[in-house]
């Protein structure tokens, strides 16, 4: 079995599957940012004061339209 870090370090970042396997994380990572602001009006308030909200819209636009949609 081949341990994590051997494996990360084997992999070519131009590779087709590293492409999928990042987007997947990324469309992950928006649907869980997501859930957390639809999970109550005080997650969306503190993200709100924060400027989380504010990082995020300004960083939807270099998503990948697999993750961000067509907006």
């Amino acid at each position: 079995m081949v341990s994590e870090e051997r494996w990360c370090r084997s992999v070519k970042p131009d590779t087709p599957q590293v492409y999928w396997i990042l987007l997947c994380v990324e469309a992950e990572i928006w649907s869980v940012f997501i859930a957390i602001l639809r999970k109550s009006v005080r997650n969306l308030q503190a993200c709100t004061e924060v400027g989380l909200i504010t990082h995020v819209l300004q960083r939807l636009p270099q998503a990948d339209n697999v993750v961000a949609g067509e907006y």
